[in-house]
Order: structure tokens, then C-alpha cells, then sequence
């Protein structure tokens, strides 16, 4: 029995932080393997062995032709081709056949795969694992593979969500859906904030439609003017965090390792702004050093804080409220010290090991 991890990248992001975190602690119990699409560098810690979908430069940029070919499509057709697909899937299967792969795991961009695959080789357990909501796939990511995607869901053998919000959402869509949360990806060897600095932290990919960075900018205006966000990352709206920079905002780029568990344990509170996460693993990773979380309402947020019982969760968008229960913790030590405690408390629930069961459970159950 093989279980193989189908990744586009082997980049530093969420989604390939956590699939390389579990399938890391599956090799520990099984044959496990990860595949990546590209050929890019490799930014992170794998441990199982790594097989690249493109063995060559020439395959390389071979594969960025076609993707020029499908963008002309999308253009002319307001829709993707399956010609990228198709060809990735033809290399996934080769593989998947040749070295004994019985269940594959799928993330992000592969997720598009099962109809094909399915067409090719139905003996081959396809598990898709949802890093976010229907509504974000669908309308947002998957939006131009639609029909695509609602094909891949509805022949998947199991879809895992990452919230008990999702898991109804996809049900409706295949009743072979489960739940199973993210594990926390930082190592931590019980150190805790000490929460004796005016800092505050945010950590996350500079992105505005989803990161709320606009919100972000606005709360930052009426804290406390001794007070500081430090926020830790990068993207493509960069530019517009540089450009509202002021003495209560810092940004620090993105940081990893050692520099990111400092960043945590000088933080005296966590704040997420997103309008949408399909889990939050920053909160969880944050929580672990017991920093106080407040965050706006999302699927994400109301799973890990589980309805505010271990942090605040504010409705969506509502900037005054957020800035009045920042100005609460900082008043209120008290209050402050408790959310801290119901942090370390709920962290617990996100260890590697004990989600590591949940998926090991789950494969012998679909083998």
C-alpha cells in the first residue's frame, strides 16, 4: 500500500505546509510519497520522497506552453481547456501504475484531476482534501472549471473538509465526506508569550480580497499610539501595505523556522482580518504560544475558537468592534491572561500526532 501526496509545488504556503507536515508523519506508519507537479525549489522540510511531474526544463517550459495555450482559451471561451490537465494527469498515472500507488491525496490545483483520472485508472483511491470552502472553489478558484470541479467532488472516493461548516456544505455534494482538521505545523518546545510587549501580529499571505489588509490598515489607526502590528508575510499586495505604512504598522516579510516563533512569542495578541479561511492555520500556530486570538467571522475562525469559547470572534468586517475588544484585552490584563490560557488549552486539539490517527484511520478504511 502506497499513499501518495499530489501537490502543483513544493513552495512555502499553507496548503503545501500542511500536506508535507501529515505526510511526514504518515511515513512514520506507511509507505507514503509526495508529487509534485513542478519541478520548482523545494522550500520545505519533506522527509518522505519527493517525485517531480516534470523531469526536465524542456518538460518545464513544455507544460508553461500549454498553460499559455488554456489561458487563449479562457480568454476566447471564458473557460479552462482540459489540455494542461490531461497531460499532468497522463505523467500522474504513469507513475501512479508503475510504482504500486493505490490512494492518492489530492490539494489545490489536482483536485481537477479525478474525472480524468477516474477514466483512466477507477481502481485508484482518490481522496481530495479541501482546504476551503464550496463557495471560494467555486466562485473564486474553480471558477472558470466549475463543472470540472463539481464533477471531481461527486466522484471523489472521500473528501476531507477542514471544518464541521464544510463538511455539511460538501455532503450535499458526496456523502463520502469527513472531517479532520489541520495539524499545527510550527514546532513549539513549550515556550509561551510572555505577554509584556505592545505588539501585536498578524501573520498571512498580503492578499486584500481575501487577507482583509484594507480592514488591517483601518484597525490600525485607532489602537493604542504606543501599540504596533508586526506582520509577518508577502504577495501580491504588498505595494499597498508599504504605501500605508505608519509607526503603528511594521512589516516584517515573510519569516519562517526560528524567526517566526519569535515573532510569536513577542506578540501580546493575534489578530486575523480575513474575509475567508478555509481553516486559519496561523491562528492555530499562534494559539500554541498562547497569544490571545481575535478575528473576524469566518468558518475558519469560528471552528478553531469554536464560537468564541477560546478567542473573540467579531462579525465580519466590523472594524470598530475589533478595535474596542483590542483596547479590552489591553485594559483588561485579566482578560488578556485567560484568553491566553484558552489558547495553549485549545492548541492542544491540532497536534500532529493525534490528527495524524484521524488520516491513517481514513486510508486503512478506504484500502
Amino acid at each position: 500500500m502506497t499513499v501518495l501526496f499530489v501537490l502543483d509545488q513544493l513552495t512555502v504556503g499553507g496548503l503545501q505546509k500542511v500536506n508535507v507536515h501529515v505526510a511526514n508523519e504518515l511515513g512514520k506508519h506507511l509507505d507514503v510519497k509526495v508529487y509534485s507537479l513542478q519541478n520548482t525549489a523545494n522550500e520545505l522540510e519533506v522527509v518522505v520522497p519527493i517525485i517531480y511531474g516534470e523531469n526536465s526544463s524542456f518538460e518545464h517550459r513544455y507544460v508553461q506552453g500549454l498553460k499559455s495555450v488554456n489561458l487563449l482559451y479562457r480568454i476566447a471561451n471564458y473557460k479552462n481547456s482540459l489540455i494542461v490537465i490531461r497531460y499532468q494527469v497522463k505523467k500522474l498515472i504513469n507513475y501512479i501504475r508503475s510504482n504500486g500507488v493505490t490512494t492518492i491525496i489530492l490539494s489545490g490545483p489536482s483536485i481537477l484531476f479525478i474525472t480524468e483520472i477516474k477514466k483512466i485508472a477507477p481502481e485508484v483511491n482518490c481522496v481530495i482534501w479541501m482546504h476551503n470552502t464550496y463557495e471560494v472553489y467555486s466562485g473564486n478558484y474553480f471558477l472558470l472549471s466549475k463543472e470540472v470541479f463539481d464533477a471531481s467532488i461527486k466522484e471523489a472516493d472521500k473528501i476531507v473538509c477542514l471544518t464541521h461548516a464544510d463538511k455539511l456544505k460538501y455532503l450535499s455534494k458526496n456523502h463520502n465526506t469527513i472531517h479532520i482538521n489541520n495539524p499545527i505545523t510550527i514546532s513549539n518546545s513549550g515556550k509561551i508569550t510572555k505577554l509584556n510587549k505592545k505588539i501585536i501580529s498578524f501573520v498571512g499571505s498580503l492578499n486584500t480580497e481575501q487577507k482583509g489588509l484594507d480592514y488591517l490598515v483601518e484597525i490600525s489607526k485607532d489602537i493604542p499610539e504606543d501599540w504596533v502590528i508586526h506582520i509577518a508575510g508577502d504577495g501580491k499586495d504588498k505595494k499597498f501595505i508599504e504605501k500605508n505604512i505608519t509607526n503603528k504598522l511594521k512589516l516584517l516579510g515573510s519569516l519562517s523556522g526560528r524567526s517566526l516563533e519569535e515573532h510569536y512569542l513577542n506578540s501580546s495578541i493575534f489578530i486575523s482580518t480575513s474575509r475567508w479561511e478555509g481553516f486559519g492555520l496561523v491562528m492555530t500556530e499562534a494559539m500554541s504560544f498562547g497569544v490571545p486570538i481575535i478575528a473576524f467571522c469566518t468558518d475558519g475562525a469560528t471552528e478553531i475558537l469554536l464560537n468564541g469559547e477560546y478567542g473573540i470572534v467579531i462579525e465580519n468586517g466590523d472594524t470598530k468592534k475589533f478595535v474596542s475588544e483590542i483596547q479590552n484585552l489591553i485594559c483588561y490584563k485579566d482578560i488578556q491572561k485567560k484568553y491566553s490560557r484558552k489558547s495553549i488549552e485549545r492548541s492542544k486539539d491540532f497536534e500532529i500526532k493525534d490528527i495524524a490517527k484521524q488520516w491513517i484511520k481514513l486510508i486503512e478504511e478506504i484500502e
